[in-house]
């Protein structure tokens, strides 16, 4: 009966070898130290962050218009009174701050381009 950790003669189970370890020329990146890896991908990270920056100068916060404000003043009402109606808060009336924060979320949300729509080629008679 092998004990374990030796490495049993007939070819049985054993713990701790392996009888197909690959050398260690052959698996690549192996012989390089670790600064060595550190470096080669902080190296690459650098064209990664570059592109990140461009990414984010197109996700860039547009500025919030009128409708988008009324939009938010409008949630953050609604929000305030019925974090009132639980007793939440005392008063009915949003905060400053929750009134910005949901502008900031809505101009978020709304794409760069849209326009107001309009209803002067909508017609509902169906004539």
């Amino acid at each position: 009966m092998p004990v374990l950790g030796i490495p049993d003669s007939s070819g049985g189970f054993s713990i701790g070898t392996s009888s197909n370890i690959a050398p260690s020329s052959a698996v690549g990146g192996v012989d390089m130290s670790l600064d060595d890896m550190i470096k080669n991908r902080r190296s690459s990270g650098s064209v990664r962050a570059s592109n990140k920056k461009i990414v984010d100068a197109k996700r860039a916060i547009r500025k919030a218009s009128s409708g988008d404000k009324a939009i938010a003043v409008g949630r953050a009402k609604r929000s305030a009174a019925a974090n009132a109606r639980r007793g939440i808060t005392t008063s009915a009336k949003p905060t400053a701050m929750q009134i910005e924060r949901e502008v900031y979320r809505q101009t978020r949300k709304a794409p760069a381009n849209q326009s107001p729509k309009t209803n002067k080629n909508n017609n509902n008679n169906n004539n």
